[in-house]
């Protein structure tokens, strides 16, 4: 019992550091903003003039408008994956972990180089004297959260779907329920909690969209995240940025509420439902969207893949584009290039180390949190809080420079994806294993490493590698805390293509694809860990 209780003890303290940790790092950076930020005047300024109106007005039009596109592309494939069996659902259903693994300057990447004037579709369309322009616009934003996000529609409304309970159905059709009917007034009911969830968590993620809204919006279309960005690194301005700041914090903890409270609906609905079997999906006229269906999505995987590629090994000669490893011998040469005003490979050693460095740290803080069973809304608070606003926070509490402030950066953010993957298995430890370890002698050590570690070890392998993915592919706070120092992957590709220097964009394009790639494979073998 004594040993019992002395466990207890020590892991309540290793957890109470953690949030310690949270507090000093996260809470007090936003306390500070709140401090600076909270003044009617400036309130007052933002609201009444017009340049923010637009801005503001433009920040909810932006996200709204994606996130009703990205549910028009997602709910159909939530549809296929979760009624029918077919060859290549694996596939579909493990790229519904994109929008958690891939940078979304890779995203602005791939859009530059198929859709830009020299990109591969408009040097496809020009033998035909076609020409598509959208990129610039807000048509390209949306396209782009869209293209980024529908996953995570399939991902969380399929698995609702999957769960629907057989009986309803059965039971509604034997009553003479048509399909229509049947939809409208059983399924979509039942639908609606994950629907609302994975909206909700669209719109967050494209109310504080950074890298596709900078290179694509210009200062046409800005949003509240970007304006942040601008009004320090242009204009100086901390207060004004600190009270932006505040009022996007403001919405995006109303709509945490909101996602918690539907999040909740949609776990409990997945308790209580079962699987129901799935049709052999077999090739007839009326299974032809379907297919057209899948075909589109394989495309827009893998097309932009293959795109970044190529441009990876093309130069332009000053005549005419000629197949070249100009960008990559630049990149492992040892070239200074005056665009980052750097070597090229210091980028990708600094990613590299700042992203070793935050699995560490918030794996050390993010394990021992996991344990915690009644501050779930303290833990999560970090990750609806956007990039720009956690760098300007740390900016103004530690205004005195270092890498360190980058790896804080990462680790914070990357805090709630770690905690919750050590809690998912955490949770399925039977307590009455360590009770019996402990009662015929065993250390306390010896119990961790011989009956939880083992249990808890997938979690801890998919919570480094989300840890390592959000590390080396985050550009927001890190764009604002580098100092023009730390230059990153994500720094380096969002400078080449400002630069036009599209090829030296895309080899440095590859080198990260490759490495998220590689993460994303790892956490697709974990199957037991669903996040």
């Amino acid at each position: 019992m004594d040993k019992e209780l002395g466990r207890v003890n020590d892991r309540m303290k290793k957890s109470y550091i953690s949030l310690l940790f949270l507090f000093v790092f996260f809470y007090l950076p936003i306390i500070s903003i709140l401090e600076t930020g909270l003044s009617p005047h400036n309130f007052s300024y933002i609201l009444t003039d017009y340049y923010y109106q637009k801005i503001i007005y433009f920040t909810f039009k932006q996200a709204f408008l994606s996130t009703t596109v990205t549910l028009l592309v997602g709910l159909p494939g939530a549809y296929i994956i979760s009624n029918y069996d077919f060859f290549g659902r694996k596939f579909l259903k493990s790229i519904t972990m994109i929008p958690f693994v891939l940078p979304s300057i890779l995203v602005v990447l791939s859009f530059v180089v198929l859709f830009g004037n020299n990109g591969v579709i408009n040097s496809f369309l020009s033998h035909v004297n076609l020409r598509i322009s959208f990129l610039y616009t807000w048509k390209a934003i949306i396209l782009a959260h869209a293209f980024y996000n529908f996953p995570l529609v399939i991902r969380i409304v399929g698995a609702s779907w999957e769960r629907l309970s057989v009986h309803i159905e059965e039971t509604a059709r034997t009553l003479g329920a048509k399909r229509f009917f049947l939809f409208r007034k059983v399924t979509f009911p039942l639908l609606l909690p994950s629907i609302l969830t994975s909206a909700i968590l669209t719109f967050i993620f494209c109310f504080t969209s950074f890298a596709i809204v900078l290179a694509f919006g210009g200062v046409r279309y800005t949003t509240m995240e970007v304006e942040i960005y601008y009004l320090l690194q242009r204009s100086g301005n901390f207060n004004l940025g600190c009270s932006l700041a505040i009022l996007q914090i403001m919405f995006l903890i109303s709509l945490m509420f909101l996602y918690n409270k539907f999040s909740r609906l949609y776990l409990k609905e997945e308790k209580i439902t079962k699987f129901k079997q799935k049709k052999k999906l077999r090739f007839s006229l009326d299974n032809i969207p379907i297919y057209l269906y899948f075909l589109l999505v394989f495309f827009m995987m893998i097309l932009p893949m293959i795109a970044v590629g190529y441009y990876s090994l093309t130069k332009f000669t000053g005549y005419e584009t000629v197949l070249s490893s100009y960008w990559y011998k630049m990149i492992f040469g040892r070239v200074y290039s005056p665009i980052i005003g750097s070597v090229a490979l210091v980028s990708v050693k600094n990613s590299l180390f700042f992203g070793f460095c935050t699995v560490l740290l918030s794996l050390s803080m993010g394990i021992p949190a996991a344990y915690l069973r009644k501050v779930e809304i303290f833990l999560l608070v970090p990750l609806i809080v956007s990039g720009v606003t956690l760098g300007l926070g740390i900016l103004k509490l530690f205004p005195f420079g270092g890498w360190w402030r980058i790896v804080l950066a990462h680790s914070l953010i990357a805090y709630p994806f770690v905690v919750r993957c050590v809690y998912i298995p955490l949770k399925k430890l039977d307590p009455s294993l360590l009770e019996s370890a402990l009662s015929l002698g065993a250390s306390r050590i010896y119990a961790f490493f011989k009956i939880e570690l083992p249990m808890i070890f997938s979690g801890i392998i998919v919570a480094s590698s989300f840890a390592f993915a959000i590390s080396v592919g985050e550009l927001a706070a890190t764009y604002l805390l580098y100092d023009g120092k730390y230059i990153t992957m994500p720094i380096f590709i969002y400078r080449f293509i400002s630069a036009r220097r599209f090829g030296g964009a895309a080899a440095m394009g590859v080198l990260l694809m490759a490495i998220t790639g590689i993460v994303f494979i790892i956490i697709d073998r974990m199957k037991e860990v669903e996040i």
